[in-house]
């Protein structure tokens, strides 16, 4: 006969293990062809910024200190799936409106998008250069995205095709047209972004770790001339919630990615020039960084919310006029975003 303390022994072994095993689980994001997720989405913070003091601006050479505050909606519509679970998805503005206000003038500004509408206004009054982009079109590219999260690719979507929901694409206008090579330039960054989700089974307390690899635009060793890495995150399982009666993992995010601008300079001499002879700014630094949380829907297999402080740098040099030297410009913003999954599209 075992004695009472090998039983309760092995008893604790047990329920030990199957404690572990229910608290495991699988973290995959769920594409399905046709579905769209609408988050309402916040974004509020400070943005420094200052333009060289050659532009035709009454603000031009002058350090100026914006707050802003935005709410709108985001879609992602899943145009279809492939047999490795990566989705092809759009991603849609309904409407969206910021408030920013210059702290050093005290002048207001507003942007808004309704209806597939623009509209800009300065101090009370329309901008014209604020019209025009119509946002019901069906975007003209949408995003390969694994079930990690990881972008994979960029898909150009067919003109005058039928999306999911049976909406048909617009011929992008002349605003669309001038912005198409730093679109460009975004989505081969955006390519790099690192995979939120891990590839194996997690419980709380497992940490995983995501390097940036994107050789084209990342910083290189001065010494040893190793490529290093564009960024690198940290994730942490921080645990299971109950939040609006729902079961949600979650995760800790902090990360930064740190852009090396010369290698972005020579990729833009190589692309085909979209400005005509307009100084085109060359880039001397850039960098994002990310913190926060995030909480994942495992059973639909979707993000619910997250709450993210972010963190940007851009500097920048406007080429020099004929006698006279390069002038600087940069753009600073300290903020917090937020999106929460709406219930009803």
């Amino acid at each position: 006969m075992k004695s009472p303390i090998f039983v309760a022994a092995g008893l604790v072994c047990v329920l030990g293990a199957s404690n572990n095993a229910a608290h495991a689980v699988v973290l995959e994001q769920k594409w399905q062809t046709g579905k769209i997720l609408t988050y309402d989405t916040n974004l509020s913070g400070s943005v420094n910024v200052k333009i060289p003091a050659s532009i035709p601006s009454p603000i031009a050479g002058i350090p100026l200190d914006v707050d802003i505050d935005g709410q709108g909606k985001m879609q992602l519509e899943t145009l279809r799936v492939d047999e490795a679970g990566t989705g092809t998805v759009a991603f849609k503005f309904p409407d969206f409106t910021l408030d920013a206000k210059d702290q050093t003038f005290g002048i207001p500004a507003k942007f808004t998008l309704s209806g597939g509408k623009t509209n800009v206004t300065i101090a009370g009054k329309p901008q014209e250069w604020g019209k025009g982009w119509g946002a019901n079109a069906v975007p003209t590219s949408a995003v390969k995205i694994g079930k990690n999260g990881h972008i994979k690719g960029f898909e150009p979507i067919q003109a005058n095709a039928p999306a999911a929901n049976g909406a048909t694409p617009q011929a992008p206008n002349a605003i669309g047209a001038a912005t198409i090579q730093p679109s460009m330039m975004a989505a081969l960054i955006s390519q790099a972004l690192p995979a939120l989700l891990p590839d194996k089974e997690v419980q709380k307390g497992d940490q995983w770790k995501s390097d940036v690899k994107f050789a084209a635009v990342a910083r290189t060793n001065e010494q040893t001339g190793e490529v290093l890495p564009l960024g690198s995150f940290d994730m942490i399982l921080k645990g299971e919630e109950n939040v609006a009666g729902k079961s949600l993992w979650r995760i800790g995010v902090k990360g930064k990615v740190d852009v090396d601008g010369e290698k972005v300079n020579a990729l833009s001499k190589q692309a085909p020039q979209t400005r005509g002879n307009a100084a085109v700014p060359q880039l001397e630094s850039a960098t994002q960084t990310v913190e926060g949380d995030i909480w994942f829907d495992a059973q639909a297999g979707q993000i619910y919310n997250a709450e993210l402080i972010l963190g940007s740098n851009t500097s920048t040099f406007l080429p020099a006029k004929p006698g006279k030297k390069s002038e600087p410009s940069w753009l600073d913003f300290t903020g917090t975003l937020t999106m929460k999954l709406a219930e009803k599209a």
